[in-house]
């Protein structure tokens, strides 16, 4: 089957590290897969190539010269008719428009990675781009959300009334996110200067108000007036001390010395090696990928009430409201008291195993085999 999947950027994103996943298993299913990406660049785009599959880079967005866009609107419009294409996979709205007006029609699977396409937090392009993606993709093979929370909203502005809709969560390799050893763990605690009995917790997310990293440092500076030795991992873009908002947020909780400053990387799971928890304290979610990356790693999920996280965290751990500092403040330290057991870590495991991989590569091709 040949494939082409059409998405904005190759920036580290859940989207993205979804689209990863994806294509190094079709890849390896023996599919001719063809990424384009909607502008050049990007963190993720060295592992599209490594996987074997094309990767081509378009100047649709961000292009520096108005004069140059008919020409890549021309590209796209001839790489996504070939005659030889089996699916176009669309990933979120503004490829998915793109999809829709150039595709050939019936062959095109959009997926949708936001869970509220009219939150006050979503911009107004962005907003027109998931109404016209409602609009368009009447034709589509199908639409595919992340959670069913994320489905409700979408029907709640005309999506899923005219065609065939699918929940497909996002899946991550158990292979690369695994427990540590005890050896691991205090080989990546001294790498990032921690001592090897303090109590950390792990935010795994770029720096956005939607992610709500706020929340989060109020929280920690709560928490650490009762547990001193509490610290924090910041992993992921723009957590780092370039960024004047994030340095200005640790100095207001006087969080100098608690706070690890990871920035962007791309082996998560080696920083993660470090910690006990996994935090999510976004105000909004599609899904929730950083926690069950989390949890595969064996830590605690201590997580806001968006998305899809109650059903990715089950039992294991403990969820709270979303811009409530004081609760999840509550959480992290009842969490920090609360001694782990070797069995506790391999519930948290056995729990995110449900988003394998391979159980996405199936959903995916149930999708796809409609186009035959």
């Amino acid at each position: 089957m040949k494939i082409l999947h059409l998405i904005p950027t190759l920036e580290v994103g859940g989207a993205e590290r979804m689209l990863c996943l994806l294509v190094e298993e079709q890849v390896q299913l023996g599919h001719d897969v063809t990424v384009i990406t909607l502008q050049p660049g990007g963190t993720l785009a060295p592992r599209i190539r490594r996987s074997g599959a094309n990767l081509t880079e378009l100047k649709i967005r961000g292009a520096k010269r108005i004069h140059d866009l008919p020409s890549q609107l021309w590209d796209a419009r001839r790489l996504l008719r070939a005659r030889d294409v089996d699916i176009v996979h669309t990933w979120m709205y503004h490829a998915a428009v793109l999809g829709e007006v150039f595709a050939q029609r019936g062959k095109t699977v959009v997926s949708i990675h936001h869970e509220d396409p009219i939150d006050h937090g979503v911009s107004r392009v962005t907003r027109l781009f998931a109404r016209l993606t409602g609009i368009l993709a009447r034709r589509a093979l199908g639409v595919t959300y992340v959670s069913e929370n994320a489905k409700r909203r979408h029907q709640q502005i005309g999506y899923g009334s005219f065609r065939k809709d699918f929940v497909i969560p996002p899946g991550v390799s158990s292979d690369q996110f695994r427990i540590p050893t005890t050896a691991e763990r205090n080989s990546a605690r001294l790498r990032l200067k921690l001592p090897l009995d303090d109590y950390t917790f792990a935010l795994l997310s770029r720096f956005h108000p939607d992610k709500d990293p706020l929340t989060l440092l109020h929280a920690m500076g709560l928490a650490v007036k009762e547990i001193p030795t509490l610290r924090l991992l910041l992993i992921g873009r723009d957590m780092t001390g370039e960024n004047p908002d994030l340095a200005r947020m640790i100095a207001t909780y006087g969080l100098s010395s608690a706070v690890r400053l990871i920035g962007e990387v791309n082996a998560p799971e080696d920083e993660l090696a470090a910690a006990d928890a996994i935090c999510l304290s976004s105000r909004t979610e599609s899904f929730g990928l950083a926690l069950v990356e989390g949890m595969l790693c064996g830590l605690t999920p201590i997580a806001t009430d968006v998305g899809a996280v109650r059903e990715i965290v089950g039992d294991t751990g403990v969820v709270v409201p979303a811009s409530d500092p004081y609760a999840l403040a509550s959480a992290l330290v009842e969490t920090a008291r609360r001694i782990t057991s070797s069995d506790g870590r391999a519930a948290r495991r056995i729990q995110a195993m449900r988003f394998s991989t391979q159980s996405v590569t199936d959903a995916y091709q149930d999708v796809y085999s409609q186009a035959n």
